[in-house]
This record gives structure tokens, C-alpha cells and sequence, in this order.
């Protein structure tokens, strides 16, 4: 059933990588950068090569996610940290949960959904951290309509307001937001 799940997960991922691409350009046309985590390498990769098909794109896009070299992880973070031209940087959820300081965005976009609450905060956390210009980070979900990643948002609300509850003693307070429109 993992594998199964696994397998709908990466689908889901592939099928909107159009509209997701599209939405990061957009994205970006504000001036801005923007931190996307995903789970799968070959999604990221597509991605990637997606964006770069865009002139104004071509090393404007860096990339972590597990088998990247400790040096191109400590490249990539500090051309996106210190260079304008570098507006993207696609990351795993795995690979890029823990250690990485990217505040030179003030948002966030999840193009494939982590599977807990816990996970979300973590990445999240990577730019919400000291040093930080915005006061806030905004979190996108790109979740396709109609596929698991719909029922996976419900859960992951659900499991993060009985964990909000739990651990605020009762109070639901600093639930992560993964509302989908019209629920």
C-alpha cells in the first residue's frame, strides 16, 4: 500500500508539473525568490529543466536533494542567499528539511506534500529563521486536484490540529494552513 501511495504521490507530481512551473514563473515575476520542496529527485529534475527552458532562467535555478555533493548544497544556498539573478532553489524534503538557511525568500511552495505536519514546519523553519527581512513566511501548496494530494492535505490539517491541541494544552493555536479552496 506504501509503495502504492508512493507511486500516486510521484503522479500527481508529474501531472501538474506544467501548471506548477507557470505558477513558480509568476511567482518569481513579483520580484521575489522562492524556496519549492518536493520529495521526488526526478521532479525536482523535470522542474528544473522546465524552468531553465526560459532564457531568463538558465542558472537562476539551484537544486538540493539527496546525492548532491556537500559543496554544489553549500553553492547552491549561497548563490540563492546572496545572488539576484538566482531565483529558485528546488529542494528535497528529505535532503533539505534540516540545516539549510534560506532566507533570502519570504515564501515557500510545496510542489509535493510531506507526509507530517512535522515535516512541513521544518522546511518551513529553513526560512523563517534569524537574519530573516520578512517578518512572515507565506506557504503555498500546489496540490492537484482531484489526486491523493487532496486527501493528504486533509490529513496533515487534521493531524496538525491535534498536535497544535495537544501540545498548546487544548488551544489550537499556530495550526499550519493547508486549506484547500472551498473546504
Amino acid at each position: 500500500a506504501i509503495v502504492a501511495i508512493r507511486k500516486l504521490r510521484e503522479i500527481a507530481g508529474y501531472a501538474k508539473l506544467d501548471s506548477a512551473v507557470e505558477w513558480i514563473r509568476d511567482y518569481c515575476e513579483q520580484g521575489e525568490k522562492l524556496v519549492v520542496f518536493a520529495h521526488n529527485r526526478q521532479v525536482i529534475e523535470q522542474v528544473k529543466a522546465k524552468l531553465e527552458e526560459a532564457e531568463d532562467y538558465r542558472g537562476a535555478v539551484g537544486v538540493i536533494y539527496g546525492g548532491v555533493s556537500d559543496e554544489a548544497r553549500a553553492d547552491a544556498v549561497l548563490a540563492f542567499q546572496n545572488d539576484p539573478g538566482v531565483r529558485v532553489i528546488l529542494v528535497g524534503i528529505t535532503a533539505g528539511g534540516f540545516g539549510l538557511t534560506l532566507t533570502a525568500a519570504k515564501a515557500v511552495a510545496f510542489l509535493q506534500l510531506p507526509w507530517t505536519p512535522g515535516e512541513i514546519s521544518q522546511c518551513v523553519d529553513r526560512i523563517h529563521r534569524i537574519g530573516q527581512a520578512a517578518d512572515t513566511v507565506t506557504v503555498y501548496n500546489l496540490v492537484a486536484e482531484g489526486t491523493i494530494e487532496e486527501e493528504m492535505a486533509d490529513m496533515l490539517i487534521s493531524k496538525g490540529q491535534v498536535l497544535d491541541a495537544v501540545l498548546d494544552a487544548g488551544r489550537v493555536v499556530n495550526t499550519l494552513d493547508l486549506k484547500l479552496a472551498g473546504k
